[in-house]
C-alpha cells in the first residue's frame, strides 16, 4: 500500500451494538501495476463487557482504476 485516506466516519448504534462506516481513497501496488481503490469501508460492532468487538466488515461501492506512475518511481 502506498497511501491511503479515510474520511470522517458515521456511527449508528444503541449501546449494545454499533455500524461504522466511512468513505476512503487508497492506491496499492498488485502485480507490478498501481491501481487507485476508493468506496466505503463498513463496520459492524458489538459490544462485550467494556469492549467493543469487530463482528462484520465489507467494502461498498468499490471503484479501482489503474495510476499512472512514470518510470523509475
Amino acid at each position: 500500500m502506498h497511501e491511503y485516506q479515510a474520511g470522517d466516519a458515521q456511527v449508528d448504534g444503541d449501546g449494545t451494538m454499533a455500524v461504522a462506516q466511512y468513505p476512503f481513497e487508497m492506491v496499492y501496488e498488485h502485480n507490478g501495476g498501481r491501481w487507485r481503490s476508493t468506496g466505503w469501508d463498513v463496520w459492524a460492532f458489538t459490544r462485550h463487557e467494556n469492549d467493543w468487538i469487530a463482528v462484520w466488515r465489507t467494502m461498498q461501492a468499490i471503484k479501482e482504476q489503474p495510476v499512472d506512475v512514470p518510470p523509475g518511481i
